[in-house]
């Protein structure tokens, strides 16, 4: 009975033995082997494996600087050119009552690809033969620039740079002239009409030479 009962020990000694030697076998904990590593998988995918491996880190990107820009009216644009260049207001200037066929003339200072000048501005009441801006030399006018009467309404430019011709016509910096319009109605109306004097100041710091640069353009 007692070589019975060892014989049942044995068996399940040599069976528990077996047991732990296959496990151990497996994961290492007793033949030496190490555990296998984790394959290309994310790590909680295989709880048993050992994943010492770690991911790389991000590839740090180079610094960028970003450059904007402040308008005048205080508008953030990415481009300089971007910036919203201030409309130009016309008021009207009331014309003498002789001239009934010419509705509005304006005589202003404005920016002529982005150089200093001034603008004329005209609407008729009927399209002219001919149109000539006149500048007073002395006690007399001379024509200076002519336009074709193809149009009752036009706007001539002139420029006050003299290294940069721009407009139709330049006037020299430093001086102040006077200046008229003269309108050829001679084919419809018979007639000849002129607008009133107007008095460009071409002197600093006058508009006629700065306005561009107050309206931030250069």
């Amino acid at each position: 009975m007692k070589i019975k009962t060892w014989s049942i020990l044995l068996v399940v000694a040599v069976l528990l033995f077996v047991n732990l030697y296959y496990n151990h076998s497996i994961y290492g904990s007793v033949s030496g082997m190490a555990a296998p590593e984790c394959p290309e998988i994310t790590c909680p995918d295989c709880p048993d494996c050992v994943c010492t491996s770690v991911e790389p880190a991000a590839e740090a990107k180079p610094a960028q600087t970003i450059t904007r820009y402040v308008c005048p009216d205080g508008t953030v644009v990415d481009a300089e050119d971007e910036c919203t260049k201030p409309a130009a207001s016309f008021e009207e200037i009331p014309t003498p009552g002789s001239t009934d066929l010419i509705e509005k003339i304006i005589v202003r200072p404005t920016c002529v690809k982005e150089h200093a000048g001034g603008l004329i501005y005209y609407v008729a009441k009927t399209i002219p033969d001919n149109v000539a801006v006149q500048l007073k030399q002395g006690s007399t006018f001379t024509d200076i620039y002519e336009v074709n009467g193809n149009k009752f309404e036009n706007y001539i430019e002139f420029g006050m740079t003299p290294k940069s011709w721009v407009g139709s016509f330049q006037l020299e910096p430093g001086k102040i002239y006077t200046i008229k319009v003269t309108f050829d109605f001679t084919s419809t109306y018979g007639t000849e009409q002129y607008s009133s004097e107007y008095e460009v100041d071409a002197r600093n710091p006058s508009d006629y030479l700065h306005l561009c640069n107050r309206m931030g353009i250069y």
